[in-house]
Order: C-alpha cells, then structure tokens, then sequence
C-alpha cells in the first residue's frame, strides 16, 4: 500500500468513478461480495416500500428491476429534475420514460429533493442509542435457482447469481523506458475511498407518503400502482418540498462519486489546473489531458470532462479512439528511432459523441430505447439489446472469459429479426459492424 514509482511512455487516466451500491463492485474477496449481495437481496424482499433518491439510468432501471420482481412493492422514485433523466436527452423520451414507469405502478416525485444526512440522522435519532453507528451496507439478489431465459426472474437475480466472481487486481507492471514518471498512490487511496463510499453508498430502513397514498386501508396509486401496503412502515423521510415518504429501504441513486483525487497534486502550468471544477480531468477532444506539459498523458471514461452522457458505451467508443491515437503515436516514434529527442505528436483523432443513446432496461423483458435520429423503440428492443442479460455475456466475451452457462440461454419469442449495430455507432464509422439477433414478438411499440 506504500507509494511507488511508475515509469511510462504513454499514461492512460481510467479511474472511473464509484456508485453507490448495489451497482459499485464490492472490493475484498469473493466471500465478502457475495455476503453484501446477499444481505441486500433479503433487504429488498423484506421491504415492503423501497424508496429511490435519483431519477437518472441508475435509478430508472433499479426501479424497473424491482417493479419486475415483486409488482407489490411500493417504490417511489425522487428526483430533482422536472422529468426523469437529464436535459440532454430529447423531452418527449424523458416523459415517455416517467410515464412507463408510473404504468409499471412505480411513484414518480419530481422537481423535489431529500437532504439525506438531515433525514438519515433523524433517523438514528429515533431509533435511539443501541442504533448501529454506521447504515447498513446494501446487498444484491443471489438466487441459484434464477435463469436468464425465464422472463419471469428478475435481472438482479441472474447479475448476482452464483456465477458472480471477484478477479484479483492486477499489479501495474514497470516501463522499460524511462521517458516518464508519475508517482502512484491510486490504489491505496482508491481503496481507502471505495471502502468509506460502500458503507455509505445505500441506507437501511426509512420511510414515504408520496401523493396517492392511502395508508389507512389499501388504496390504489392514482397513476396505476400496486395497493398500499397497511403493515407499519419503518420510517418517515420528508422532501424538502414537505412530501412525507414511508419506507422501508433507502437506495441511493444520485451521481457518482470520480476518483481524480489523485491529480490534485500534479504539477499544472494551465490556470483552470488538470482537474476541473466538477472533480473530472479536463481534456481535449483527442482525449489527452488539457495541458501542453503531459502531451503523453490520456484520461477515458467517467473520470474525463468530455460532455457526453457517462455510460459503459460511451467509454468504449472513447477507448476505441484513444486505441487509433495510440497507435499513431507509437508508429511515429518507432518510425524516428534515431532522433535524439521524442517528435512531435502526429496529428490525432477526435472523440465525437454518439448522440441520442440510451437503452433502460425495466427487468428482462420491458425497457424502453433511445436511438440516434430520435428513433425510440420499447421492450423488444431494450430486451434484445440489453434486458435480457445487462450485457454480461457481451463483457465476458469482451475480457476474453468463456460465458457462464446461464448468460447464454436464449429466450423465446415470436420470430427474430437482425439490427446492424453499426446503425447505432456513432461517427466512427471505421467500427466494425456486428448483428444481434432480436426477438420481435407480439410486444413492439
């Protein structure tokens, strides 16, 4: 855990960023992951009223996952915005998203907020002394018994199922040439950071009385939902707008946490500095960071500036062109062996955002899609693309592992049809295109 020196040619900034659980990995062992898992999936069963703070992909498709397993549950969704999601995306899909969800019988509060420290120690204020001093870590689903190809399990079932593994961390072997150095405390302060964020990422027990709620006899929710649940709920949090919410189970869906910390300290001959107001590394469009001194220096995925919305294929397709901008530059360098000093940097590519993206997958077999050109497609699409699995056989596949035996069951449907994926890629336009087969029953929108 001791800092030590890294040499490098070329330095590439993936430190990402860390959600609050159940979607954060749980750093340790195996043993450790699948004990929290655990916890949170008898957390979620028990509670009758699950609460989430954050209308983002995080908490629409938490939501979804939730409504898909037990359609008696109670769950309300707050978030700040005056639609789900963020601006950036179209307001006509934003209002077809909140309008899914309250069918799914999920209650949608908008335009109003929760200052959760407040809430969380009136909470242990009420439940007095013996109260653990810290909220209980949450925990996932781990049913050995659930199958991917049964549209009637929930995905939370088949993420954290016993397929689930923790891979050892790798060591960051040393540069043979000596052009850099950068001193490296990341992992001892990464560990230290996602160690504190776990335990606070999701809270026990609280509570909610959103509009609709009845609580007297069970009532129906005004926008469709389940009947209200009339056993005593274990808390009572209040918005700041004055909404009494009751519930039993507090998830945390608001941002990520980026892990930059580790920048702070570098030398910067730039004004605005290497790390931006936001805590995200400041780049330039060829994703090396914004400042002349560290040409050599790259930052991908959540931990950059880059305005594009910070999801898994976004960091692909950057990956993609830091890859080609790489490439580039070791060619140049082996192509000027001889010189006595490193050339000039050859001329680099571009990050372009693949704009209008985003697919939401509300269990295995409903979602909703957003596609470029403002095309929205609904469960069919989202199932075939992303709910049927979450993409795990695709990043099995990826990492070069053979896929569990579980992710590969195909469900069943109508007939099939084949999308060119190379329809949904961007600009880069050198990407190879690929097909995926698409279930195309009875259910398109």
């Amino acid at each position: 855990d001791s800092p030590y020196i890294v040499e490098y040619d070329y330095l590439v900034l993936a430190t990402g960023s860390t959600c609050a659980q159940p979607v954060s990995p749980v750093l340790g062992s195996k043993e450790l992951a699948a004990k929290v898992n655990g916890e949170f999936s008898d957390d979620i069963k028990a509670a009758e009223r699950v609460l989430i703070i954050g209308g983002g992909p995080l908490g629409v498709e938490m939501a979804g996952e939730i409504k898909h397993a037990d359609p008696s549950k109670r769950v309300t969704i707050v978030h700040r915005g005056q639609q789900l999601l963020s601006s950036p995306l179209p307001l006509k899909f934003r209002r077809r998203v909140t309008q899914r969800l309250r069918s799914m019988g999920v209650d949608v509060v908008l335009g109003d907020s929760i200052d959760l420290e407040t809430e969380m120690n009136a909470v242990a204020a009420e439940l007095g002394p013996n109260a653990p001093s810290a909220p209980c870590p949450a925990r996932i689903p781990a049913s050995p018994t659930s199958s991917y190809s049964d549209p009637e399990s929930s995905n939370l079932d088949a993420l954290y199922g016993t397929h689930n593994r923790m891979r050892p961390r790798p060591t960051v072997p040393s540069m043979s040439r000596k052009a850099s150095t950068i001193n490296t405390e990341v992992t001892a302060t990464m560990n230290s950071h996602q160690h504190h964020h776990h335990r606070t990422g999701s809270y026990a027990t609280s509570t909610h009385t959103a509009p609709g709620h009845d609580t007297s006899s069970n009532s129906v929710d005004p926008h469709g939902g389940a009947p209200v649940p009339t056993s005593p709920a274990a808390h009572v949090i209040t918005t700041r707008k004055g909404i009494r919410i009751e519930t039993d189970k507090i998830l945390n869906a608001v941002g990520n946490q980026v892990h930059t910390e580790y920048l702070h300290s570098l030398p910067t001959d730039t004004r605005m500095g290497i790390v931006g107001p936001d805590d995200r590394i400041r780049v330039y469009p060829t994703l090396q960071v914004k400042d002349d001194k560290y040409p050599y220096i790259f930052a991908v995925g959540d931990a950059n500036d880059i305005k594009c919305g910070k999801a898994g294929c976004r960091a692909t397709h950057q990956v993609r062109i830091l890859v080609k901008n790489l490439r580039l530059c070791i060619t140049t360098e082996l192509r000027n062996l001889d010189s006595v000093k490193r050339p000039e940097l050859p001329r680099l590519h571009n990050f372009e955002d693949s704009e209008g993206y985003l697919v939401l997958a509300l269990g295995p077999a409903k979602g909703i899609c957003l596609f470029p050109h403002g095309l929205v497609f609904g469960n069919w699409a989202a199932r075939a693309f992303k709910g049927r699995d979450l993409q795990l056989a695709k990043k099995w596949r990826q990492m070069g592992l053979p896929v569990p035996p579980r992710l590969t069951a195909k469900t069943g449907g109508a007939s099939t049809g084949v999308i060119p994926m190379s329809l949904f890629a961007g600009r880069d336009t050198t990407a190879a295109a690929s097909t995926v087969n698409v279930d195309v029953g009875s259910d398109q929108e």
